[in-house]
């Protein structure tokens, strides 16, 4: 899956059904009254008045749900990405492999990770991290070495940033039981879970209705109320 190609195509979707898509708005809040969510303010003042919010800012999403006094376990990373120049290696799938992982893009490079080249981020007190050129080079050497003929793959680009990752590594889709209109995802899966997810959660938000399949990944389930009665449904 390629990304900005799946973004612009749902994007176009949205905006030709009737959506609003606004852009470059910066840092926004969600708006309470009482307990209950009322809009949603950008950084520029601009107001969105509604009665249902989807929370789904990534790495920042339990900083933001801070804001409104609820706490969300979270073990996101830094995680590094490489991409390669455009290769002649006929690959198609995504490669998982214990060293690297491997994916194509369309025009023929290819996009690096692995969960060793995390550990390796060198993060220090003020938030900022870096990059050892050793990681990147063992990373390129990694994925030569599971591709046929151990090509040579010259370094286009490296990047890094927050992987958004719950605190149990399992995806976090539906309402806060504390402020009613709050919905939460939060998942590292965005690719392959963002348009089930995505349709899932918009019939609940809509309807009202619960979805079976998301009942294991509710918010409350790491701050379960106490005073919940035996086999009721706190989602």
């Amino acid at each position: 899956m390629d990304l900005p190609s799946l973004i612009g195509l749902l994007a176009e979707e949205f905006t030709g059904l009737g959506g609003e898509l606004v852009t470059d708005a910066g840092p926004a809040s969600v708006h309470t009254t009482g307990d209950r969510v009322t809009g949603v303010r950008t950084a520029s003042g601009r107001g969105f008045d509604c009665d249902a919010v989807v929370l789904a800012t990534g790495a920042d999403t339990p900083a933001v749900l801070r804001t409104l006094g609820v706490s969300l376990a979270d073990r996101t990373p830094i995680s590094l990405l490489v991409r390669t120049r455009r290769v002649g290696v006929p690959l198609r799938p995504v490669l998982n492999t214990p060293r690297v992982s491997i994916r194509p893009t369309p025009d023929g490079a290819l996009v690096l990770d692995s969960g060793w080249s995390e550990e390796e981020v060198v993060r220090h007190e003020d938030g900022t991290f870096d990059i050892r050129r050793s990681t990147v080079d063992g990373l390129l050497a990694e994925a030569s070495a599971v591709l046929v003929g151990t090509p040579r793959l010259p370094l286009e680009s490296y990047a890094a940033g927050p992987k958004p990752i719950p605190a149990d590594g399992e995806p976090v889709l539906g309402p806060l039981e504390e402020i009613p209109g709050c919905h939460v995802a939060f998942t590292h899966s965005g690719a392959t879970l963002g348009l089930i997810a995505g349709e899932l959660l918009a019939d609940e938000v809509l309807t009202g209705r619960s979805h079976p399949p998301l009942t294991a990944f509710r918010p409350g389930r790491f701050h379960p109320r106490e005073d919940r009665t035996p086999g009721t449904d706190g989602g």
